[in-house]
């Protein structure tokens, strides 16, 4: 019994810890923006190299620490298939449609807040290719890792697998609110199916290349 609870009592510090390193700063970051520097696009050439700096030191960091827990890449999900390109541009055609159709249901029902919410910048500046491609990279492993790969794994075999993808999604979202309207928006469908799609197949290399896409496509028109 003792040891039964100390063993859960060590998982849990496990998690809120990863949880807390992995997604912290970020979601204070998106808060922050979201209601004290709005205005101001929130993706920006210099915060490239930052976003990947800071994303390959924690994803060392929490590597290790999952490694001392008796974490493998196996079961994070990160066995690669076959299908896993195919399936991947399978679910960016989704998380790309679904916003898109959202928009014209919001912009049916309110026009001023269609228009409004899509004059906020997001993205400002020209990039270049390197930096575009490394964040492309990146930050859809440390992203679907943690997000994927850990909480939804680590929650469905605590609690259930409707709040693992609860879960889930809810970090993710959080961690995009400096993006506004309408970066939720586009978020929400992608948190939403990667989670679900997770819960269900425990498979990861689709959501990151899809992830990796989607960074590409999202960025690339900004190349230059």
């Amino acid at each position: 019994m003792i040891r039964r609870a100390l063993a859960a009592l060590q998982s849990n510090g496990e998690f809120l810890f990863i949880v807390i390193v992995a997604f912290g700063w970020p979601i204070f970051g998106s808060l922050f923006h979201l209601f004290f520097d709005f205005d101001r696009p929130s993706i920006t050439p210099s915060g490239l190299p930052r976003l990947i700096v800071s994303e390959v030191v924690l994803f060392t960091l929490l590597g290790l620490v999952l490694r001392q827990g008796g974490w493998t890449p196996a079961r994070l999900g990160a066995t690669f298939h076959r299908s896993d390109p195919i399936v991947a541009i399978v679910l960016l055609m989704v998380v790309l449609f679904t916003p898109n159709l959202l928009w014209q249901l919001i912009a049916m029902i309110s026009p001023k807040l269609a228009s409004s919410a899509s004059q906020v910048p997001i993205v400002w500046g020209h990039f270049e290719l390197l930096p575009v491609a490394l964040t492309s990279l990146v930050n859809p492993i440390f992203e679907e890792t943690f997000l994927c790969g850990y909480l939804i794994t680590y929650l469905k075999n605590t609690t259930n697998p409707s709040t693992a993808v609860s879960v889930s999604v809810a970090v993710r979202l959080t961690c995009h609110l400096y993006q506004g309207a309408a970066g939720v928006v586009g978020i929400a469908p992608m948190a939403l199916v990667f989670a679900c799609w997770f819960a269900r197949t425990g498979r990861l290399w689709p959501l990151v290349i899809c992830h990796a896409l989607q960074d590409f496509v999202a960025l690339a028109g900004y190349i230059g």
